[in-house]
């Protein structure tokens, strides 16, 4: 057996193993250099439109938050015009109220129109918002709580009641 030759073959053999081993190892990495490239592609692709959606949001922020401030300012508007509607509603029951005692009173006897605390009858009429009764200014003045109902008149003021005061000057 011929050693110089089997080494010779075995030393070419060897060469072409490295050589293909050099050339696998090579195509392994420029595929691998592709699908990096394809990755960095496709994230710089997805981090182009996040950039592009975030400048949409921003602009959609900034154009919506005037509107949505406009619309609680709206919101607070009709709110207040509701609540004052509200209040003028219950201003004209209680005055409706104070009108049937008046009426009722005009029947019965004319000593239901004498003050229920002084039991004189005055000029001007005050009546408690809370309970509809009244007094007369005289004796207003000299209270801090309605008689009947115990409402702070510091709080919610006796008001003038000029209906009850024409409904009684025209029995007079």
């Amino acid at each position: 057996m011929d050693w110089a030759r089997t080494r010779g073959c075995f030393e070419e053999a060897s060469k072409v193993i490295v050589e293909a081993k050099g050339k696998i190892v090579k195509d392994e990495e420029d595929k691998i250099r592709k699908i990096i490239e394809k990755f960095e592609s496709k994230s710089n692709q997805i981090n182009q439109q996040i950039k592009t959606l975030q400048t949409s949001l921003e602009k959609l922020d900034s154009d919506m938050r005037p509107r949505i401030k406009h619309q609680n300012e709206c919101l607070a508007k009709a709110k207040s015009e509701l609540d004052s509607v509200k209040m003028e509603s219950l201003k004209f029951k209680l005055a409706e109220i104070c009108t049937l005692t008046v009426e009722k009173s005009i029947q019965t006897e004319n000593n239901d129109f004498e003050c229920p605390i002084c039991n004189e009858i005055p000029d001007e009429y005050y009546c408690c918002d809370k309970c509809a009764n009244w007094v007369c200014q005289k004796c207003k003045n000299k209270i801090d709580k309605c008689p009947f109902c115990n409402q702070n008149l510091i709080e919610l003021p006796l008001r003038r009641n000029k209906a009850l005061e024409r409904l009684i000057n025209i029995n007079r």
